[in-house]
């Protein structure tokens, strides 16, 4: 089912048990010839799979920990996500305890960068809008820029023990080595592995399709979770592009658009409950309201033929296209 997945293995690939010669030994006796290396072990797909998102984790995880800047912090948490919705689509053939325990501490260390990656974006939002703004709106959002950047910088002493240093960040290399080395030792049953993909995919659109209806009237609650859902659904067919399940190109490109779309809509919607209904914020709400209209008039009809698009031949299970 994964079989077309090509991935690279990085840090977590597993050891490989041979040893090269000593240079420089400065001996002329030719050494006797020793026993032949092994065949380098070629992973099952769903484990290469799980080596590769890993491996990028505990990438971002290092970049965060040296740096901690927000685009560092993003790239983390989209890690994350990408790792977990592993987790999910195949829970069925994943050994219980060690995907419980790596799934735990996936969420742990989300959670832990959510409220700091919020601050982040919603600063620089309110920094984009002071060019062009007029005179009474900049004194509403002079205030707000000052309160998100003293939050953010508050924030980041907490996550890093006190001090300006770069954010600690909770470990999850054992966790997923675990992982990885039962299914290096017990491989997932391949046909186990093709029907979870083709369960898990059909959930995932079921949830979108009822997350769609739902924000149809643009709410913002809806509309947050509708982006949720496009997001999980866009990284369960990244996952099985490449496999005997895709192509699903212009499906992820559909998700991204509308992906996009939402995710400004939500940063506006947190944005204008920040502004609150003060005396001085009545030119900034009107701006942004009018913001908001028209952002969702641009993802409205991206929610729409996203659907049709999409949804129509895959409503059911996928059937694997033809070798």
């Amino acid at each position: 089912m994964l079989s077309h997945l090509m991935m690279n293995d990085g840090p977590l690939t597993p050891g490989r048990h041979t040893k090269g010669a000593r240079a420089g030994s400065g001996s002329s006796r030719q050494a006797a010839p020793g026993p032949r290396p092994r065949k380098a072990r070629r992973a099952p797909p769903l484990e290469r799979l799980l080596r590769q998102r890993a491996t990028t984790l505990l990438r971002r995880r290092k970049e965060v920990k040296e740096e901690g800047d927000p685009d560092a912090i993003h790239d983390l948490r989209v890690a994350t996500r990408r790792l977990q919705e592993v987790l999910d689509l195949f829970e069925p053939v994943l050994p219980r305890e060690a995907r419980e325990r790596a799934r735990r501490r996936i969420r742990r260390i989300r959670h832990d960068f959510a409220e700091v990656r919020d601050a982040d974006v919603l600063y620089g939002l309110v920094r984009g809008m002071r060019a062009g703004s007029a005179a009474d709106e900049k004194g509403a959002i002079a205030p707000l820029e000052r309160r998100l950047r003293l939050k953010a910088d508050r924030l980041r002493r907490e996550l890093s023990g006190g001090d300006h240093g770069a954010p600690r960040v909770a470990g999850i290399r054992k966790r997923l080595g675990a992982l990885l080395e039962h299914l290096e030792e017990r491989p997932a049953d391949p046909d186990l592995v093709a029907r979870a993909a083709r369960i898990g995919l059909a959930r995932r659109a079921r949830e979108l399709e009822r997350a769609r209806r739902s924000a149809a009237s643009g709410r913002p609650l809806p509309a947050h979770r509708l982006r949720v859902a496009v997001k999980r659904w866009r990284y369960a067919l990244e996952i099985l592009d490449a496999s005997s399940l895709g192509p699903f190109t212009e499906a992820i490109e559909a998700a991204r658009r509308v992906q996009e779309k939402l995710g400004a809509l939500h940063d506006l919607d947190v944005l204008i409950l920040l502004v609150g209904r003060g005396a001085g914020t009545r030119s900034l709400r009107t701006r942004l309201a009018a913001k908001r209209r028209d952002l969702w008039n641009e993802a409205r009809p991206l929610v729409a033929a996203y659907s049709d698009e999409t949804l129509r031949g895959l409503r059911g299970l996928p059937r694997p296209r033809s070798a």
